[in-house]
């Protein structure tokens, strides 16, 4: 069995970017997701590429922060994505427009590092919302040849995170899914 644990929101801030970088350093992180239009991402890839066995994906984003391509269904006058998971849907989307932002998202990732990421998942789990957002996002998955979460070759289980990122909720997964 191999287990994954993934840290979303590399580039969230410099305070997330140093613990997912010390909890990959102390054994429990494997992989991270980077939040391509942050205001630190190219700080926590340049931390990610000091370590080369952390995987790093990118964790399409339409709810935090800045959009990247300034989408008008996606982003408020400013530029600036609705927030929360489900204030980007509360109007008319056009995937479309979807699409061009999480494509240039990957390719901010891959001019930043030089390669492909290894994953897709998404900020706020929009990239499965609709059933439009998901085919989006697997669409871009296939066009990059990546796996994405809960629809590749590993079983996405979300019981470890925030106040249940503790040893006993970690023993208790893997016993339960032996």
């Amino acid at each position: 069995m191999k287990v994954v644990i993934n840290g979303d929101d590399l580039g969230y801030t410099r305070g997330v970017n140093q613990g997912i970088i010390e909890g990959h350093q102390k054994g429990i992180i494997t992989s991270t997701t980077a939040l391509m239009s942050s205001d630190y991402v190219i700080e926590g890839l340049m931390m990610a590429k000091d370590n080369p066995n952390l995987g790093v994906g990118v964790h399409l984003n339409l709810t935090l922060g800045r959009c990247l391509t300034q989408a008008k269904s996606i982003c408020d006058e400013q530029g600036m994505f609705y927030p929360g998971r489900k204030t980007v849907w509360s109007h008319e989307v056009d995937y479309n427009e979807v699409y061009q932002e999480w494509k240039a998202q990957i390719e901010r990732y891959i001019a930043i590092t030089g390669h492909k990421p290894t994953h897709l998942d998404s900020h706020h789990s929009v990239h499965d919302a609709t059933p439009q957002s998901y085919q989006v996002a697997s669409d871009l998955a296939k066009e990059y040849g990546l796996q994405m979460r809960r629809y590749s070759n590993y079983q996405f289980v979300a019981k470890f995170y925030a106040d249940t990122a503790t040893p006993e909720t970690l023993i208790s997964i893997f016993e339960e899914y032996k």
